[in-house]
């Protein structure tokens, strides 16, 4: 004999609305955010100017513009790496300015073998395999093929986008891809975190 909500017709009718609204309930803030990039049209633009921002980032570094990197950075900084604190952009600023850390992640790679380690960045295993600076491993990679893809569900307002430079052939001093993450705030792309994929 079944037993409870199954046991006759009305109790089964209103344990399967009650179901249901439950599940609506338990439910909807996940489905809340899962269009949070638009749909149709409007995320075909917003993945455009995902990748358009990516290239721009890329360019930047390629013509040692620091100027045109910190456009793109907001007040809290970028991450060098999942669970890390942010390096503000006023501290970017001064890694820049004395060229160490980010600078030397960014545009030098003599930079990087003279200190043995980023120095003013969070030590981190992925970090580690950067050999060479971005600058190197894009001039390396003069053909490298790019990828960007949204994310729905990135915090409250939820849009976010992964941008990587791939590179064409197996790389011996550098991770196989530069991985630049943004999030979508305020009408445009933030640069938020780098150094975030695994070789």
């Amino acid at each position: 004999m079944a037993t409870g909500c199954f046991r006759s017709f009305p109790f089964n009718l209103v344990c399967r609305v009650t179901a249901k609204v439950v599940c609506l309930l338990l439910f909807a803030p996940m489905f809340a955010h899962t269009q949070s990039c638009g749909v149709g049209a409007a995320r075909q633009a917003r993945s455009i100017s995902l990748r358009r921002a990516g290239i721009a980032v890329l360019n930047a570094i390629e013509q040692k513009n620091t100027n045109g990197i910190l456009s793109y950075v907001d007040s809290r900084g970028i991450t060098f790496g999942p669970d890390k604190s942010p390096l503000s952009r006023k501290n970017l600023l001064s890694q820049f300015a004395h060229k160490e850390g980010a600078y030397c992640l960014f545009f030098s790679t003599k930079c990087i073998s003279d200190m043995g380690r980023f120095k003013g960045l969070e030590p981190y295993p992925t970090l580690s395999e950067w050999k060479i600076s971005y600058i190197d491993w894009l001039s390396a990679n003069e053909n490298y093929s790019i990828f960007a893809d949204l994310t729905d569900d990135a915090g409250i307002s939820g849009c976010a986008g992964e941008f990587y430079a791939e590179a064409q052939k197996q790389m011996q001093n550098a991770p196989n891809d530069i991985e630049l993450d943004f999030y979508f705030e305020k009408g445009r792309w933030w640069f938020v975190a780098t150094v975030e994929g695994v070789p």
